[in-house]
């Protein structure tokens, strides 16, 4: 995800200045984003979290391989939108 907005707070978060290490990747994105463990089950449609949809249409988006984990690396279960600069390892 390319951060666009409230870049103050998630390089807090992140305790980073480099832009390209806020969000690339699933850990990186909840810590810029401030998510912990107390947000698992939360209804990202209602008033904790909110997330709508702002009509963005990505480029190219791709299947990969998993990665970081033990099981389940041959799934294609990773979508990236292709050449994103934002994107975790390729």
């Amino acid at each position: 995800m390319e951060p666009l907005e409230g870049l103050e707070v998630m390089h807090k978060n992140r305790d980073t200045d480099v832009i390209m290490n806020l969000t690339n990747g699933p850990g990186k994105l909840c810590n810029a984003f401030g998510l912990t463990t107390a947000h698992s089950g939360i209804d990202m449609t209602k008033n904790v979290i909110f997330l709508e949809d702002d009509g963005y249409k990505p480029g190219k988006i791709i299947r990969t391989e998993r990665i970081g984990i033990k099981n389940g690396r041959d799934k294609k279960w990773r979508f990236l939108i292709d050449g994103n600069k934002f994107v975790s390892k390729r």
